[in-house]
């Protein structure tokens, strides 16, 4: 019987050794590159922010791969302790933040994951619209009758005790009344004042 020489054996293993960790570590890197992503991958991009209203914003941004974000805002850059998530993942996202304060500025950052995505460092902000108070129209003409004539004089929300027009003559009373301050939009809207006559 004759047995193989000891540098044979030697180099039988060494090459069996070099190709099993050639395999592993070729087979551990595309192992990894599927479970593991890159940051930039899943960092928002192409970020907008939509929809502005005085109690409404939406926030909308894109990512390389399918993600599920957090949009975490507040009314101060150090206090983001509001959030609105997303209810999927996805590659487009858009999230609506509701119940806004009117004329407030806003900041905030995203999370995804555990990594959380802002503005160099700081938080993106936006401001909500103010709240129109003033009713706007067309003035109403003035009414003329018994001797009086009442000329309205467009004003905005009145209080206590104002009234709506101007009274040229004696025989009328303008009473004033409170018209309700309802944040609508009013196409045309009319101003009216109750007369009596006085006897």
């Amino acid at each position: 019987m004759k047995f193989p020489s000891i540098k044979s054996t030697a180099a039988v293993k060494i090459a069996i050794g070099v190709v099993a960790s050639i395999v592993v570590v070729v087979g551990g890197f595309l192992l990894v590159q599927n479970v593991f992503t890159k940051a930039s991958d899943s960092a928002p991009r192409d970020l907008i922010i939509t929809g502005i209203s005085t109690n409404t914003a939406k926030v909308a941004w894109t990512t390389d791969q399918e993600t599920q974000g957090v949009v975490e805002y507040g009314s101060s850059p150090t206090s983001l302790n509001l959030f609105a998530p997303e209810s999927q993942k996805q590659k487009n996202h858009s999230v609506e933040i509701t119940l806004l304060s009117p004329s407030t500025s806003y900041y905030f950052q995203i999370r995804i994951g555990e990594t959380k995505f802002d503005n160099g460092g700081v938080p993106w902000t936006f401001s909500t619209k103010a709240q129109s108070s003033v009713i706007t129209g067309s003035p109403t003409p003035p009414v003329t009758t018994g001797g009086a004539t009442l000329i309205p004089t467009p004003i905005g929300p009145t209080t206590s005790g104002s009234a709506f027009g101007q009274l040229k003559g004696s025989s009328l009373k303008v009473v004033p009344t409170l018209v309700p301050t309802i944040p609508v939009a009013i196409p045309s809207p009319t101003i009216y004042a109750v007369c009596m006559w006085r006897n």
